[in-house]
């Protein structure tokens, strides 16, 4: 193994990544723009990754609403799209 996959920080952001959970029946709303997901972590997530959408779609995390231990709020720039999202 190499130094980098060994590290502390490696092996922190391994943990959290895995200690994700996964959301199958997002929908993105009716209108492109910011939509809120709950995540159920019991914490603020440390990010989100999407892992499958039933049509093209552009997430970001929507700034003017901070994560909460219940929800993360997104940006879409599609309307009406499912997605399913790894949230860590």
């Amino acid at each position: 193994m190499n130094a980098l996959s060994t590290s502390p920080q490696t092996r922190e952001i391994t943990r959290k990544a895995l200690d994700g959970q996964l959301l199958v029946t997002a929908t993105t709303p009716p209108a492109a723009g910011s939509f809120t997901v709950t995540h159920g972590l019991g914490r603020v997530p440390s990010g989100y990754v999407l892992v499958r959408s039933d049509g093209y779609v552009q997430l970001h995390e929507d700034l003017a609403v901070p994560p909460t231990e219940d929800a993360l709020t997104l940006v879409a720039d599609t309307a009406s799209v499912t997605v399913t999202l790894l949230v860590f």
